[in-house]
């Protein structure tokens, strides 16, 4: 798929979690290579990833990566008006709308997903593995650390995006 982060190693052609560590573990390596060098990283996991996307971000989502209306408007359809329910030794709870999110189990639930963190960036190296990510720094010890302002910006961005 064209566009996306060449550091998305999760449901692209290809790749995998295997390409990802070696990735990283190569870059990780090199870096420490020098002396008084110190890696600090972070690895995150979106919780309830997949149930917590916006439908409507989706959609301008999509439309950025110019996506032609007719697809558009199937991934509309396809997302709206859906309806879950539980069952529990054979009891049925009452079926309810859902408003957010993509179903799990289908092939477009992770591109969504893809789609909706594409645009995660930050000034520190970030490899994303799906609802994964990993981010690090190299720093010289004693020398001081952006990775927790990296972090929050990812937080805010994902608070007025998703």
């Amino acid at each position: 798929m064209p566009n996306i982060d060449p550091y998305q190693y999760g449901c692209v052609e290809k790749s995998s979690t295997t390409h990802a560590l070696v990735h990283l573990i190569h870059h990780w390596l090199n870096a420490t290579e020098a002396p008084n060098t110190v890696i600090r990283s972070c690895l995150i996991d979106f919780s309830k990833a997949f149930d917590r996307i916006d439908h409507t971000i989706l959609q301008h989502k999509l439309q950025l990566f110019n996506t032609p209306q007719v697809l558009l408007n199937w991934c509309a359809n396809f997302l709206t008006n859906r309806k879950q329910r539980v069952c529990l030794n054979s009891f049925f709870s009452p079926w309810k709308h859902v408003h957010a999110g993509v179903p799990q189990g289908t092939k477009l639930g992770p591109l969504f997903f893809l789609v909706m963190v594409n645009d995660l960036r930050t000034d520190l190296p970030l490899y994303k593995y799906v609802d994964e990510c990993t981010i690090y720094e190299v720093v010289t010890k004693g020398e001081s650390s952006i990775l927790q302002n990296e972090l929050n910006k990812i937080i805010n961005g994902l608070t007025l995006t998703t």
